[in-house]
């Protein structure tokens, strides 16, 4: 929904000031996997991308963003 797109673009951008603000840091990727459950893995391609670069070394931090 429209909605949904305008909440993404700001969760993008807060992240994207955020590690900006931490010069120690540097943004791999964001890694989405949109309106997709979190109860299997299999068809999130996003999450599946992050994990493959967290196990090839470019990534030694994650940034969640928390539905609770």
């Amino acid at each position: 929904s429209e909605e949904q797109a305008g909440s993404y673009e700001i969760q993008v951008q807060h992240y994207k000031d955020y590690i900006g603000q931490n010069k120690e840091w540097e943004c791999v990727n964001i890694y989405t996997d949109d309106g997709i459950s979190g109860t299997n893995t299999k068809k999130r391609d996003g999450f599946n991308k992050m994990i493959d670069d967290c196990l090839a070394g470019k990534i030694d931090i994650v940034l969640t963003k928390s539905k609770a």
